[in-house]
């Protein structure tokens, strides 16, 4: 099939461009030429003309999902440099202290020519970074041990507000240590087992309800510790 870049015509529409990140599209007629087009389409803006080009073929289609899917992290995104990812533990170990301070981690990153999972976040790769906002996206296991307030995996940082994912399992010791979340939200946070030791204290979290998280078994000494929170209820802890 002979290479196409024109603007994009009528019949691929944008929720075409977005529906999974890349189009999946078998048997279009190209109203010009009438050829029966198979493949995926790259998009790329054309800042001189105002306007989109494209080019589709199957060979496109590793590359457009890549480029276009919000929760894979490759080169082609703008803040793929800014994560250390470790792919024999399927851990990010660190973040770019000059990177945003407006986070967003996701389910996963390509390296090498593979996609991997990211399943853990590592102690002291985001500590004391000035991170102001953070989006934890499910499909993470867990949040490492730090074993001080100087290498909790988000530690001394300036959250306020943390939304956990379903995926998680365990935030560890120190985890979110000295942050100012006011804000900490467990809808449908079903799979969380253990908060460890320290992993949300000293920060301004003054109320909080817990009791959707069926599966907690553990809250380790002074999990909570310099809050604002007057009183948990725990009673649905029964393992």
């Amino acid at each position: 099939m002979a290479e196409l870049s024109e603007t994009i015509p009528t019949f691929l529409s944008i929720q075409d461009l977005i529906d999974e990140g890349f189009i999946k599209r078998k048997g279009v007629i190209d109203p010009r030429n009438s050829e029966v087009m198979n493949g995926c389409v790259v998009i790329n803006y054309d800042s001189t003309k105002k306007d989109f080009r494209y080019n589709y073929k199957e060979e496109n289609c590793a590359i457009s999902k890549l480029m276009y899917d919000p929760t894979i992290l490759s080169p082609y995104n703008p803040n793929y440099s800014c994560f250390t990812f470790d792919e024999t533990t399927e851990t990010i170990t660190n973040y770019d202290s000059s990177c945003s301070k407006d986070v967003v981690i996701p389910k996963q990153i390509y390296k090498n020519d593979v996609i991997y999972n990211i399943k853990y976040i590592g102690s002291n790769s985001f500590t004391n970074k000035q991170i102001k906002s953070l989006v934890l996206q499910d499909g993470i296991l867990e949040i490492n041990d730090g074993t001080s307030n100087s290498n909790g995996a988000f530690a001394g940082n300036q959250i306020t507000a943390l939304n956990i994912p379903q995926s998680l399992t365990k935030i560890g010791g120190y985890a979110f240590y000295g942050n100012q979340i006011t804000s900490l939200s467990t809808n449908g946070t079903s799979n969380l087992e253990i908060i460890d030791t320290y992993a949300f204290s000293n920060s301004n979290i003054s109320s909080l309800n817990l009791s959707n998280l069926t599966n907690l078994t553990r809250i380790n000494n002074a999990a909570f510790r310099y809050n604002l929170i007057p009183s948990v209820d725990l009673s649905f802890m029964t393992k």
